[in-house]
């Protein structure tokens, strides 16, 4: 029977993580959204199992740090090996956020936390209903569905976003390009027990060379293997055991999942946005899998869109804010994709000259403990940020004790004392769904008058947290004890200016309490947050 869809603004085609957490995103803010997906059931089998130290705080902002935690397993580094011997272990720590580890998980238990929570807000996915054409209108979309029945439906809405994978049948609608490039070599995956692994359960391992067999642990003792098969139809069996050979002698893989092999590649939507269709996710862009980088961005694609779009809906800003979206994200998927196109260079056939090049290079950074920690920061995500691009187009990489401008990721630092003496994470007071202003009260006579002003002038919603000597709760605004100052340093925050925080955890500009109209500059390209969206 065709199911009745709700009368929506919003229409999510696609319920993969990109798709679920933009509808979680929007719901939290109270804007209705139908979710659709050609799947009858959820699918049990994907090849996405790492969440990084960026993507989780997503989770954690959403209340579900917990949930991903209890269901997945913390992998805090890697063992290198190369020709049999093992070069060195790579830690994956990293400073200033509570998720310093990779969190492996199977997708489905990934898209299961999103699901449970978008139904908790009321939400749900639509299933067995696969997209077939839109029309574009002027002030909405008309959108085809038909469901596992072969009925059709017209359902009309005000905004479709298309997150409906690498083969977007929405992208295929509005005629966007999807230009790049396939790799070489193919990959496959298999999952099931290692007995005998002699490393610690939470170290994974590497084998530089051919086959390039990658054991991950992920949760109950259970492991998926990526390696690199010399074909996609020959035995898909024995490269793995023979890789295991090299990482822990005498382990042993008991398999309880078919090997499957699959190609992949890099390719960059033409545009994000036409008219009123946006893509995210891999229906923008995708990238080598080698990182683990592919799923994780498509989260961070639907925490930046959520708010945005949600702000649109409900007329506080005109639709121009949804450029934005594509000029802040497009930058990110240009870095994994030349990153991801690195690592393939290196996990193909290399001459010897090549490989102890390639060898040399990764024993001189295990051998750094500050080339290795950049490694390391890079890949976790957490130093992705929205100022302007490089000249390639690719966002820059921020280090973790860099001054804060505009468009970086905001710390999670645990230096402030609430009205009980009790720690508190910076993170932990941004996770609500709106804007948050962050200033000081250093003892001067105009410091509220000063603050009330600028308030009024804001068009967004704010939460206030003033970093004061005492904890307490006045006006309507959180003081939390940061006696020391400790706080402030870090964050650059000067007596009589204000921070702005966007509720995706960016910078979006540093302001005067008495001249609010002074805000940073504007960043190029990107701007985190531009003066006529702040000011009515």
């Amino acid at each position: 029977m065709q199911q009745a869809l709700e009368n929506a603004p919003v229409l999510i085609v696609g319920a993969g993580p990109t798709g679920l957490l933009l509808a979680v995103e929007l719901r939290r803010r109270n804007i209705p959204v139908n979710v659709v997906d050609k799947h009858t059931t959820p699918v049990t089998w994907e090849r996405a199992t790492i969440v990084q130290p960026r993507a989780a705080e997503i989770f954690d902002a959403l209340g579900l740090g917990k949930a991903l935690r209890e269901n997945g397993h913390e992998t805090r580094g890697v063992h290198l090996f190369a020709r049999g011997e093992e070069l060195g272990y790579l830690d994956f720590r990293v400073p200033h956020t509570h998720f310093p580890f990779w969190i492996t998980i199977p997708e489905e238990r990934t898209e299961a936390i999103l699901e449970e929570e978008l139904e908790r807000l009321g939400g749900r996915v639509n299933r067995g209903m696969t997209f077939v054409e839109l029309d574009q209108r002027a002030e909405s979309v008309v959108v085809t569905l038909q469901d596992a029945q072969g009925q059709r439906q017209r359902v009309e809405t005000s905004w479709v976003v298309g997150a409906d994978g690498v083969h977007s049948a929405v992208r295929a609608a509005i005629n966007v390009a999807f230009q790049g490039h396939s790799y070489e070599l193919p990959w496959a995956v298999i999952g099931g027990v290692i007995e005998d692994w002699k490393h610690p359960s939470e170290h994974s391992a590497v084998q530089l060379e051919l086959p390039c067999v990658n054991p991950i642990p992920m949760p109950n003792g259970r492991w998926r293997i990526y390696y690199r098969p010399p074909s996609e139809t020959g035995d898909l069996i024995e490269p793995v055991q023979r890789g295991l050979d090299v990482l822990c002698p005498g382990a042993r893989l008991v398999a309880d999942e078919p090997p499957v092999a699959f190609r992949t590649h890099r390719r960059l939507a033409e545009r994000y946005r036409c008219g009123r269709v946006i893509l995210a996710g891999d229906a923008a862009h995708c990238c080598s899998p080698i990182q683990g980088h592919g799923m994780c961005t498509g989260l961070a694609d639907s925490q930046n869109l959520g708010w945005k779009l949600a702000m649109v809906v409900r007329g506080v800003v005109g639709e121009t804010l949804l450029d934005d979206f594509e000029r802040e994200r497009r930058p990110v998927a240009e870095r994994v994709g030349a990153s991801g196109d690195l690592a393939e260079t290196r996990g193909r056939q290399l001459s010897p000259e090549e490989f102890d090049a390639l060898t040399g290079q990764m024993s001189s950074v295990l051998a750094s403990a500050e080339m290795a920690a950049e490694l390391v920061w890079g890949a976790s995500e957490l130093g992705f940020t929205a100022r302007q691009p490089d000249t390639q187009g690719q966002c820059a990489l921020v280090g973790p004790d860099e001054p804060l401008e505009p468009g970086d990721r905001m710390p999670n630092l645990d230096l402030l004392r609430d009205h009980s003496g009790n720690l508190v994470s910076l993170h932990g007071l941004l996770r609500g769904p709106n804007f948050t202003l962050i200033t000081a009260d250093d003892g001067g006579a105009r410091f509220a008058s000063s603050l009330t002003g600028l308030l009024k002038k804001l068009r967004v919603e704010v939460d206030v947290i003033v970093l004061s000597g005492r904890a307490r709760a006045e006006s309507g605004w959180l003081f939390l004890d940061d006696g020391e100052r400790l706080c402030r340093r870090r964050l650059g925050l000067e007596p009589g200016k204000a921070l702005l925080v966007r509720p995706d955890l960016l910078l979006a500009a540093r302001l005067v309490l008495d001249e609010p109209d002074r805000t940073s500059p504007v960043l190029g390209a990107v701007s985190p947050m531009r003066n006529d969206l702040l000011f009515s």
